[in-house]
Formats: C-alpha cells, structure tokens, sequence
C-alpha cells in the first residue's frame, strides 16, 4: 500500500471528506507491468461527476466530434508520460439536463526510479500565457499549473486553456495525474483547482485494492 503524498500534504481525513461531502465510491483500473504482477489504481469522483472515456463520449455525447477532439488535443500536451491508466472526459451526470463536459483528465504510470523529471513537463512553455507555476508540494508531489491559449475546433477565436498536472513519486514508480479544461468557470476563481486538487488527493496505487 502507499500513502498518496498529495494527501499526507494537506493533513486531512481525506476519506471522511469524500464520504460526508458527496464523493463516491472508489472506482478501481487495472496497471500492468511488465514481468510483474499488475498494481490497482483507484480514485474516488463527486456524486454528480462522471469519468466518460473518448469512445463512449463520441457515441453517446451531443457535439461530440469537437468535444473529443479538443479532449484529444488538450490531453496531448499535457500526458507525455508512457504507461496509460486512463484517459477521458469529466462531465455532470445530471439525468435531467444535457451533460456539461467540465475538463479532460489522464492518469498514467511509469516504472521510473526517483522523482518524475519536470524538464519533461515543461515542453512548450514559450506558447503559455504567463510562465507555469511549479509548486513542490512535499518531497515526492510537484504540482505544475499552465495557462495558454487555443483555438477550438470549429472557434474563430482563441479560448484560455488551463492545464493542471500532479507528479507523485510512489514506492513502485511515478504517477502523473494531467487536467485541462477550457471552461472559464473552471480557470478562473479556483474551482478547477480545488477540483483536481481533491480528486488527486483521494488517489490510490498499490498491490492490492482499498475497501470501497
């Protein structure tokens, strides 16, 4: 088992604020190894939130096309580490309502020995509306926050695009949590942030599961 460092950081019962404050259940995705036997990584989304992977939201979403190809274009620049765990689209789960997909998340792992090196992370950073903010968290969680602009599929003009990655060296490699969305409700006054913030500090890599 391993502690999630971005957890140990804020000092909080993190599985009592998920529980009490409208959080699921923990949601389990397979990490193969090679030689080895696989590690489980889990993380927890609010009550109203779903993860929606590309394929199912181009089937199922309205608007799809440029939704996933934006999804697709923001998650290139921010998932440059091999080992993908999972990829794809927050969106609300209102059944009453059209869904509102909120940012593009991808998770993925690496067998590397040591810190995530953050020179690889930092690609690009000439393109970005201010200089990124590179935020040591503990002694194992970088936190790199990025504003640029793009232009969206089908846009005429340039839209800001907040990127959010968390680098987390674990006992068995490096673990990169990457957000980004385009949303201005989610880039400006922190609640993308404190979003991200909350999903990566529920997050779980080890041999064997948690209790759900």
């Amino acid at each position: 088992m391993t502690l999630n460092p971005v957890r140990a950081l804020w000092k909080r019962k993190v599985d009592n604020i998920h529980a009490d404050g409208g959080w699921g259940r923990l949601q389990t995705w397979p990490v193969p190894r090679e030689g080895k036997d696989p590690l489980v990584f889990q993380m927890r989304l609010p009550l109203d939130m779903e993860l929606i992977d590309i394929g199912t939201l181009a089937a199922n979403s309205p608007g799809a096309p440029e939704s996933v190809e934006q999804g697709a274009l923001e998650i290139a620049q921010v998932a440059s580490v091999a080992g993908l765990i999972l990829t794809g689209a927050l969106r609300q789960s209102k059944p009453d309502a059209e869904p509102e997909i909120l940012a593009s998340m991808t998770v993925a792992f690496s067998e590397i020995a040591g810190p995530p090196d953050i020179d690889t992370h930092l690609a690009g950073a000439d393109e970005d509306v201010r200089p990124p903010e590179v935020e040591k968290l503990s002694d194992r969680a970088t936190r790199i926050s990025r504003l640029q602009r793009v232009l969206p599929p089908g846009d005429e003009e340039l839209s800001p695009l907040l990127t959010v990655q968390y680098l987390i060296q674990s006992r068995y490699g490096a673990v990169a949590y990457a957000y980004a969305t385009t949303r201005p409700g989610m880039i400006f006054g922190g609640g993308g942030r404190g979003l991200f913030r909350m999903i990566t500090e529920g997050g779980f890599i080890g041999e064997r599961p948690q209790d759900a």
